[in-house]
Order: structure tokens, then C-alpha cells, then sequence
């Protein structure tokens, strides 16, 4: 078909400035919620995950130099921790030097069903941009999208 497939898919990040880390279809949303940002000016870009086990580590080193800060976003709710997805970027982000280290947050979506749209991403975008001015996550680390309720977060 001419599909290309790579471990670590990015999209639109060569000049980005934030970025969020997805897997599966809600890559394919991200874009579009990237696009949308850079048409009001913010530098979004996407990367996407193909591979989780083993985690490309080394991949993502490269990927995330120059980002400011990053989204990971997991579709399960781990109990009291941060997602799966967020635990190794984490890692990922630990063998950087400290001028090169991404502000790293963490979301959890699609619980019960429920959809991640492009307006929920670009609400992520916005709080990415606020963590990138100030250099330090401003929001609560994890926070859960689309929840029936108020605001969920913690940590």
C-alpha cells in the first residue's frame, strides 16, 4: 500500500516547541489538533508510539531534543500511579542533560468508552504551552480527560 510504519512516528516536530505523545487512532486526532495550533501560531507537533515493548528508549532521546515540554497520553487508569506510557518517557527524558529535558505531563483518556477530541487536545496543547513558558509542569502532573465530574488531577 506504501504505508510507511516506524517505532516512533513524528509528526511536525522539527521546530516544535510541545509536543504530545500518543498511541494508536488518537495519533491520527492529534494531528489535526497540531495543525490547528500551528494555525494560531503554536509550534505542536506529534509522536507517535508503535512499539512499546521493547521501549525504544534512545529513539525518544533524539525525538525530544529542542521540545519544551510533552504530553504523555495513556487510555488506562493505573491506580495511584502515573500511566504506563508517561512511566517510560520518563525514563526516556531521565538520560537527557537537563537543558535538553522536556517538561513531562501526564493524561488519561478514553476511560469508560469515552472519546479524546481535538478540542481535548488542544486544551492539552495550552496547558503544554503554559508548562513550557514557566519550565515546570503549572497543572496537576496526571490529570484525566473527559470524566464526567469536575477537573480530575493529582500529584
Amino acid at each position: 500500500t506504501g504505508r510507511e510504519y516506524n517505532i516512533v512516528e513524528k509528526y511536525k516536530t522539527e521546530d516544535a516547541e510541545v509536543v504530545i505523545i500518543a498511541m494508536g487512532t488518537t495519533v491520527e486526532t492529534a494531528h489535526l489538533a497540531a495543525d490547528q495550533m500551528r494555525e494560531e501560531g503554536v509550534k505542536a507537533g506529534v509522536i507517535g508510539v508503535r512499539v512499546l515493548r521493547p521501549f525504544p528508549f534512545e529513539m525518544f532521546k533524539e525525538a525530544l531534543r529542542g521540545i519544551k515540554a510533552v504530553a504523555t497520553l495513556d487510555r488506562s487508569s493505573p491506580h495511584g500511579t502515573v500511566g504506563m506510557l508517561y512511566n517510560e518517557m520518563a525514563g526516556a527524558c531521565y538520560g537527557l542533560k537537563d537543558n535538553e529535558r522536556p517538561v513531562l505531563n501526564n493524561y488519561i483518556y478514553g476511560l469508560g468508552g469515552r472519546d479524546i477530541t481535538i478540542v481535548h487536545l488542544k486544551e492539552i496543547y495550552a496547558d503544554l504551552v503554559e508548562n513550557a513558558k514557566a519550565g515546570s509542569v503549572q497543572q496537576h502532573l496526571q490529570q484525566y480527560v473527559n470524566v464526567r465530574g469536575p477537573k480530575l488531577g493529582f500529584l
